[in-house]
């Protein structure tokens, strides 16, 4: 990590002492930085916990003129960490593979552990089945809603949804989740077994500028996963 992280990583610890002192529970990096895969112009995610609604002063966002690079500190809650090991979405590594840089006590990283833990042992049970086929309702509604628009927008809004629903979907069925940053989605999702249809209709759906055939992709997409995790299951 350079040295400009570790100054970001100490103004939000020199911040918190200051006008929050008792609110700041950890702070953990995850992303591009943590995983590596970070380049010259890539940006800090951290986690940073907060114990209570004074926390939520430490949220900020700001441009660094050298690097004319943005950044946004955004303040995380217990509840929503809680949320986040109940699986409702695939996007966990903030949870799972953040790198503890600053710690309050033991007992905020005792807990941070028991929620990694629920939500490990989420993944790997018969319970995830009904939180795959909950996102592929989601996916089903968000179509739905696709079909009573008129405008191409709206339209490609609702497939948005579809896509990120799905894309939760299939992952949390493997009994995984996202590790890496969006511009590595394709690259996550050829780890499983799905065939090459899924992100190529995908890509299909990002470029496609026609309405009725938007709708017609959308439904295609459903109707794989539905039959995807079906077969598998």
């Amino acid at each position: 990590m350079d040295i400009v992280n570790q100054k970001i990583i100490q103004a939000v610890i020199d911040k918190a002492n200051m006008v929050c002192p008792d609110s700041l529970a950890l702070i953990g990096i995850y992303g591009s930085v943590a995983t590596g895969d970070d380049y010259e112009k890539s940006d800090l995610d951290l986690l940073v916990l907060v114990e209570d609604d004074e926390g939520g002063k430490l949220a900020t966002g700001f441009i660094l003129d050298d690097k004319k690079v943005g950044y946004d500190v955004y303040c995380t809650s217990w509840s929503g960490l809680m949320y986040d090991a109940e699986c409702h979405h695939a996007h966990l590594s903030k949870l799972m593979d953040s790198q503890i840089v600053y710690l309050k006590n033991q007992e905020a990283y005792d807990k941070l552990c028991e929620l990694r833990a629920q939500a490990k042992w989420f993944l790997e049970s018969e319970e995830r089945i009904l939180r795959v086929n909950e996102l592929i309702n989601k996916a089903k509604t968000s179509y739905a809603n696709s079909c009573l628009r008129e405008g191409l927008g709206e339209v490609r809004l609702n497939a948005c949804d579809v896509i990120s629903n799905l894309l939760d979907a299939v992952m949390i069925y493997h009994g995984n989740y996202f590790k890496r940053g969006t511009k590595r989605t394709f690259e996550e999702l050829a780890t499983l077994p799905l065939d090459d249809e899924f992100a190529q209709t995908i890509q299909k759906i990002v470029i496609c500028k026609e309405i009725f055939e938007l709708r017609d992709l959308l439904k295609h997409l459903i109707l794989y996963v539905e039959n995807h995790t079906r077969q598998e299951k």
